[in-house]
């Protein structure tokens, strides 16, 4: 590859280890970027960030930089190690201690270009390589300054990061639309259901009963039986974040038949994180093909005896008032919180006549087929982008010979499709 050449991490940038704080540090005055924060993010959610006080002790380098990369240092979760975060805006933010920042400091690299490199198979082998095995523990300034980077000249390495974003700046404009969507059905429901100003409403009756009644099944999934490498995926609470399921979290499960079927997840479900702190409570609207993804013991399955109840207790649920009703049924200890499938059946529901929940599903259902239809176009994107970038970052993919208007213009058809092409391959 011409004009590619191998460098050392550390002859590109410097490195900072984040800050550790104490709890009366939590305050205004500054953001904070911690562990919690990177999951399987390119770049950091903004508006979800904590604040902290940062007076009296946070110094002047300690403050992140657009373009800085973060990385996960040390975690329970050894899968989280080494993971890594671009800060692309300006912001006034620090970061944990438990994080490691690299600042590009040299003319010879782009910070976007870096970023994406650490996205590979290749870094992850390189780092754990760099920490004696294939299980990284622990990931300091000097694992990651020894790391060979193969840097292609700057034109390249430009037109290389400026295809790879093009990706991610579509899945970003998608998840803004795919929250505008989720806004509306809330506002939708606390219209109607909440303030009670949907039509007929003078004349509303309703019916107070036990959610159970309202079920066709209404249990916990499955106890899992795992088997790496079977393909069979299932679906646990980790996965469930709220408004999506996050698929690089399911886990491989043993193949056979030894799944009940109402254990598998269908179409127009609730599912219900049911044990742990943080998590649990946490709703989600099922809408992906039925009968392919197992649910597993940790999760509460509510299939309405309708599409129309369904959607209306996804609402419940999911909203203040359902939130509350939730938390209010916890028990057990600290560490193990769990809500019991006995509690959860006896919750006591109003329900409006059977002709209120249709309008509601026919004005609210359409907003969720808009948003599964994003959503699968976001796999899509991601699924593009994930093939392309082993082989864009080793140069099998020869991009002066590309024709880039497709990824300037956002053409996601065009995108899409230069994923699965076999052309711009160099032969030699």
């Amino acid at each position: 590859m011409k004009g590619w050449k191998e460098i050392p991490f550390g002859d590109l940038a410097t490195f900072r280890n984040g800050l550790n704080f104490k709890n009366d540090s939590h305050g205004d005055g500054c953001y904070i970027i911690g562990i919690p924060d990177f999951q399987n993010h390119f770049r950091p959610e903004y508006s979800t960030l904590g604040q902290i006080n940062p007076l009296g002790i946070v110094k002047d380098q300690d403050y992140l930089e657009k373009g800085d990369i973060l990385f996960v240092r040390s975690n329970g979760n050894k899968d989280l190690v080494g993971r890594s975060l671009f800060i692309d805006k300006s912001i006034k933010a620090v970061f944990s201690g438990f994080c490691i920042r690299a600042r590009i400091e040299s003319e010879k690299a782009i910070p976007l270009f870096i970023a994406y490199f650490t996205r590979t198979s290749d870094f992850r082998s390189l780092i754990s390589a760099g920490a004696g095995g294939a299980n990284i523990q622990n990931l300091n300034q000097g694992i990651l300054s020894r790391v060979k980077i193969n840097l292609p000249p700057l034109p390249t390495q430009r037109k290389i990061a400026a295809i790879l974003s093009a990706y991610d700046d579509l899945i970003e404009n998608n998840l803004k639309r795919i929250k505008l969507l989720e806004e509306k059905a809330q506002l939708t429901y606390e219209e109607w259901f909440v303030r009670m100003k949907f039509p007929g409403y003078e004349s509303m009756v309703f019916e107070e009963v036990n959610l159970n009644d309202l079920a066709l099944y209404f249990g916990r999934g499955v106890t899992p039986q795992y088997e790496e490498g079977s393909g069979f995926w299932g679906i646990n609470q980790k996965a469930n974040k709220g408004s999506n399921l996050e698929k690089s979290h399911f886990k491989e499960y043993k193949k056979g038949d030894w799944v009940p079927s109402e254990r598998f997840a269908k179409n127009g479900d609730v599912l219900l994180n049911s044990l742990g702190e943080g998590t649990i409570g946490r709703c989600h609207y099922y809408k992906w093909e039925s009968d392919v993804y197992p649910v597993d013991q940790h999760m509460t399955i509510f299939r309405g005896k309708s599409p129309e109840i369904s959607l209306f207790i996804y609402h419940l649920l999911a909203s203040e008032q359902g939130q509350g009703i939730l938390n209010s049924l916890k028990k057990g200890g600290t560490n193990m919180t769990m809500l019991n499938i006995g509690d959860l059946r006896t919750i006591k529901v109003n329900v409006p006549k059977a002709e209120i929940l249709r309008d509601f599903y026919e004005k609210v259902e359409i907003l969720f087929n808009q948003k599964s239809n994003l959503e699968y176009q976001n796999q899509l994107l991601k699924e593009a982008r994930d093939i392309l970038l082993p082989r864009l970052m080793t140069g099998m993919i020869d991009v002066d010979s590309l024709d880039l208007s497709a990824f300037e213009k956002g053409d996601q058809e065009e995108m899409l499709m230069a994923a699965e092409s076999k052309g711009g391959y160099k032969k030699d």
